[in-house]
């Protein structure tokens, strides 16, 4: 508990210092490493991100090691630490909702999507897909409850799937 407001600092100071963004999402990608970061550091680099996102770009780092694009040459994170990450992101985006930030979950997504079809890859088409239901899980938790999003969408039993 007292190091948070120090991580909260270096967190911001590192968004800020860098309009890439890379230099934040690289550190934050550290803190998600289960080798060099905790659980909680994680946690706080993904709401700092949530507040301070405010277009696509800004998440363009964070996508390109999901997709495994970019990687750590140092070995210090992992695709799988950016994926981990991604849905910490959209977790603290339900909890800070902001339409601005909620679009760049779902432009997120569909670059991670379009990422995962081109590298026939499911573990990343299934981040893709849970990235927006996450982000919005604040909006409609309890279906019929005020903050929802009214009846939700019933699937289709019917094989074979169109």
């Amino acid at each position: 508990m007292t190091v948070r407001p120090s991580l909260e600092y270096r967190l911001g100071d590192a968004w800020s210092a860098d309009e890439s963004r890379r230099e934040f999402w690289h550190l934050a990608l550290r803190l998600a490493s289960p080798a060099s970061g905790h659980l909680l550091a994680a946690s706080e680099a993904a709401r700092v991100a949530a507040l301070q996102m405010h277009d696509v770009a800004d998440l363009a780092p964070l996508a390109e090691a999901a997709a495994n694009v970019a990687t750590d040459h140092a070995g210090r994170w992992s695709g799988a630490d950016a994926r981990y990450l991604a849905f910490l992101l959209a977790a603290a985006t339900a909890r800070k909702y902001r339409y601005d930030a909620m679009a760049c979950i779902d432009a997120l997504a569909c670059d991670l999507a379009r990422h995962a079809r081109a590298a026939d890859d499911v573990d990343l088409a299934l981040v893709a897909a849970q990235l927006p239901v996450r982000a919005a899980a604040a909006l409609n938790a309890v279906p019929g409850r005020a903050g929802t999003l009214g009846p939700q969408p019933r699937l289709s039993t019917a094989w074979p799937w169109p």
